[in-house]
């Protein structure tokens, strides 16, 4: 479910906190996942908080190397950006838009120039600025909202099984267990030019956004993170995913970033 455009405001600024944690998991030698969720004063530029979750392709060489390094070029360019810069229309979901096209253009020239071929990586980043929350997004590590009982997942995968969801090929279930639900369309670092996933929602207290790889999305469902996030403190809630995940298996790295809106 895509979330509508809405309107920018500042009046009555309510607060965010934050949690991220990350798993290799049951199966992997390694954890190609990276990320981090800051707010406050460790956040860049006078945001009010940054979560970010980068997922490197595991079918590619150097996904490690191409996730770690999606997050190092947003949160430099980030800490290179002046405050009084002028918001584009678009507000920080553009900003954030354009720095993961940066970072596309440096992981894929970086997998060319060292001789070990494409090096790829999803990428999910939300900005808090004031009452608004921008999210850039590629691939299919997911950004999703819990606001009054209800979990709706805001992006959209750049995955072959959400096309055919999205055709009426497959329902939502089939493509959960489909044995090709693995296979990307889209990553930062696999192609000179990428299209990025823009979405800027209007915050509510008691809002709870929630950023991951599919190391979590693919074995949880979407009811059993409902539940966590209504049951658990939020920093409970980001252990409790990861640990369910692994219950289920655990076959892929998982990484949780937790952004919740208080007054």
């Amino acid at each position: 479910m895509r979330l509508p455009f809405f309107n920018r405001g500042k009046k009555n600024c309510l607060n965010i906190e934050v949690v991220f944690a990350t798993d290799v998991g049951l199966k992997r030698a390694n954890n190609e996942d990276s990320g981090f969720a800051i707010s406050g004063a460790q956040t860049p530029g006078g945001l009010d908080a940054l979560l970010i979750v980068a997922d490197g392709m595991g079918g590619h060489e150097g996904g490690e190397v191409a996730s770690a390094m999606a997050i190092e070029s947003i949160q430099n360019q980030l800490n290179e950006r002046s405050a009084d810069q002028t918001i584009p229309l678009g507000g920080y979901s553009e900003i954030l838009a354009g720095m993961l096209e940066e970072a596309n253009k440096a992981i894929y020239e970086a997998g060319l120039s060292s001789g070990k071929g494409l090096m790829g990586t999803t990428c999910t980043a939300a900005i808090k600025s004031g009452n608004e929350v921008h999210i850039a997004h590629v691939g299919d590590s997911r950004g999703y909202l819990f606001r009054k009982g209800n979990l709706s997942q805001m992006t959209i995968d750049d995955s072959w099984v959400m096309e055919q969801v999205i055709a009426g090929h497959l329902t939502d279930e089939q493509a959960r267990i489909h044995p090709n639900r693995n296979i990307v369309t889209q990553a930062l670092g696999i192609g000179l030019e990428t299209d990025v996933e823009r979405i800027i929602v209007r915050a509510e207290e008691g809002d709870i956004y929630l950023l991951c790889s599919d190391g979590l999305n693919g074995l949880v469902t979407d009811d059993e993170m409902k539940t966590i996030l209504t049951n658990a403190p939020l920093d409970n809630a980001k252990d409790l995913l990861i640990d369910r995940a692994k219950e289920l298996g655990g076959d892929d790295n998982i990484t949780v970033a937790l952004g919740k809106i208080v007054s």
